[in-house]
């Protein structure tokens, strides 16, 4: 049972973690098909341990056998997922045209939006959706400059996406800064809150006061997919992906900065508002 076989290496578990548990970990994760952002990132530590071209041969080859053992599902942050649900098997047309919906709602209603995370990466590094991707990403600037007001702000935007009649109530987590919209060809599409204060941007959960908003707004359309993007967004996305952001990383993992705690908390008390 897997329950049972992530409890014993729970039990099992040392700090700091070794590569054998870790290796243990990941053979778990894809064997049972469970726990895919563990997985991923347990695989990204194994990684982060290579030292010696030994070691690099031998993470390679790990990696390969977990690849091998998912195929044909790849393993994202998101689960793990059939080929036939990723952008690179399906028309892209449809889904940038229920983009566009989306965001012209949104714009029409007042608001500030723009291509944000994955969906931007897409278009700036490949030119297109990620191949391996199955989600849509925006961000929205919020008029507020301190969190409190921020998050006061963001409840009545939720409110306003209601109203607007896009908004995918039973999966949206507004307490923990992500609204879903209605899906677009099936696909989820999530919308995050993103501030100014003190001449820096915020963008939630991966920009905290790296650029300054003259590298966001105004925006700058977008010669691919016509839609509103960050004026600089090399910049935002060199924060949110890190160096190097404009070379695929299939094991690119996720890690929210520590600035943002205080924010979560006072978000929090949105989930039984």
């Amino acid at each position: 049972r897997g329950r049972g076989l992530f409890s014993k290496l729970k039990a099992l578990r040392t700090s700091p973690q070794t590569r054998e548990w870790l290796e243990a970990s990941v053979a778990v994760g894809v064997l049972k098909r469970e726990r895919p952002h563990n997985t991923l990132a347990h695989i990204n530590a194994l990684r982060d341990m290579v030292k010696t071209e030994q070691e690099k041969q031998q993470f390679e080859k790990l990696h390969e056998m977990v690849v091998k053992h998912l195929s044909p599902l790849h393993l994202t942050h998101h689960g793990y997922i059939e080929p036939e649900v990723l952008f690179k098997n399906v028309s892209h047309k449809e889904i940038w045209d229920g983009i566009e919906s989306h965001m012209k709602a949104l714009k029409d209603a007042g608001h500030k939006v723009f291509l944000n995370s994955g969906t931007l990466l897409g278009l700036v590094r490949d030119g297109k959706l990620i191949d391996h991707d199955n989600d849509i990403d925006l961000g929205i600037i919020l008029d507020a400059s301190d969190e409190d007001a921020v998050v006061a702000e963001w409840a009545t935007f939720t409110q306003e996406v209601r109203d607007l009649g896009i908004l995918c109530e039973e999966r949206s987590e507004p307490h923990n800064g992500m609204l879903r919209l209605l899906p677009i060809m099936g696909y989820t599409c999530d919308i995050f809150p993103a501030w100014f204060a003190q001449n820096k941007v915020y963008v939630f959960p991966h920009t905290y006061g790296e650029i300054e908003p003259k590298d966001v707004y105004p925006f700058r359309t977008c010669n691919i997919s016509g839609l509103d993007q960050p004026a600089v967004p090399e910049k935002i996305l060199a924060i949110n992906y890190g160096p190097g952001w404009d070379k695929m990383d299939p094991l690119w993992k996720f890690v929210r900065p520590a600035g943002f705690n205080s924010f979560m908390k006072k978000l929090s008390t949105l989930e039984n508002a």
